[in-house]
């Protein structure tokens, strides 16, 4: 950026969610910047808090509104935000100085570029490697399985309106779900995938697309600061990738449903491991078509940027029917009934 601007503001007298959809709404600058916007609000002296004993020696009370571009930040940089913001309200409270030492090294992705470098000449050299990753990419090409089950939404209108509701669970499950993924050495993400994929299954069958098997697709931001050098600060920036985990799902996957969780797990690992979040991205600029055509004259491209405009518009016509299935009330009230009205899930062996 060319100089340091801000945009803070004060308002009053609004929603909280008013001001957050339009917050978000709100477009970003990306030569002149900033690449994060902060709202505080203000609530009056007799507006009801979640916390009334702090209240009742600290009557003040604000929401803190941010929207960070991912241009330049990611979720870890969000926390670590999130983190400072608390350091630095609780000094002043306790009349200390605030910390102005740099909280981190703004760094760039160059390890994941030389890693992609690298499988892109394998896979150029190798055409066996080259046919096996191409098929793993196409596993997750797939139709929703909620599009397949009920069919596609009515074209989306502007607005749109997206349902992210509250989820609470019993501190009990909770407890029971921790310590059982800690005996298994899986990890929250992999249990938390599979409940998900689980109420698919229910979902599509109470929809009416019964079968032995479902193919489902997951697709995970993974931290590529695991491929860099270890540092005593946090690396800043923004160093997420998508991970897509194609899992083969069987429609009784209740009745074992650990064995699954473990699998699944397993899978995930491995993909990591091998870097596939960088590989798949690899594959998947090698089968576009300016790749396998090689240069075309300016009249050639001009065309295919034409045509790939007309593409990109309607796949965000179609993503904004699509992708949303994942987060219905229906598979959100599935998912939710898996963890607190079926225990026994939560106990079983496998």
């Amino acid at each position: 950026m060319p100089r340091r601007v801000l945009d803070f503001k004060s308002v009053n007298g609004t929603d909280v969610e008013i001001e957050q959809n339009n917050l978000t709404k709100s477009p970003f600058d990306l030569h002149n910047g900033p690449l994060w916007k902060a709202r505080l609000m203000t609530y009056p002296e007799n507006a009801p808090c979640q916390f009334p004993e702090i209240k009742e020696k600290f009557p003040h009370q604000y929401d803190l509104l941010l929207s960070l571009h991912h241009a330049a930040n990611d979720g870890v940089v969000v926390m670590l935000v999130m983190e400072l913001l608390h350091n630095i309200i609780d000094r002043l409270l306790q009349g200390l100085p605030v910390d102005r030492r740099p909280v981190g090294e703004l760094h760039d992705s160059v390890e994941a570029r030389e890693i992609e470098d690298q499988i892109r000449t394998v896979l150029q050299n190798d055409p066996t490697r080259l046919a096996a990753a191409q098929r793993e990419h196409e596993k997750s090409k797939h139709l929703p399985l909620l599009v397949e089950a009920y069919g596609s939404p009515r074209e989306a209108e502007e607005p749109f309106t997206y349902y992210f509701p509250s989820v609470l669970l019993e501190n009990d499950a909770v407890n029971r779900i921790i310590h059982k993924c800690r005996s298994l050495g899986v990890t929250l993400n992999s249990f938390f995938t599979a409940v998900n994929n689980t109420a698919m299954v229910e979902l599509a069958r109470d929809g009416g697309l019964k079968r032995n098997n479902y193919s489902i697709t997951s697709i995970h931001p993974v931290n590529c600061r695991r491929l860099m050098k270890k540092s005593s600060i946090p690396y800043l920036g923004f160093h997420a990738l998508p991970l897509c985990l194609n899992m083969v799902t069987p429609h009784n996957v209740k009745d074992h449903f650990w064995e699954y969780t473990k699998h699944l797990d397993t899978e995930f690992r491995k993909k990591i491991k091998e870097n596939w979040m960088i590989e798949e991205r690899v594959v998947a600029s090698m089968l576009r078509p300016e790749e396998i055509l090689g240069a075309v004259s300016d009249e050639q491209g001009e065309r295919f940027n034409q045509d790939l405009k007309a593409k990109e518009e309607r796949y965000h016509r179609r993503w904004a029917k699509h992708v949303m299935a994942d987060y219905c009330p229906e598979t959100i009230h599935k998912r939710i009934s898996i963890l607190n009205n079926d225990p026994d899930i939560l106990c079983r062996e496998n």
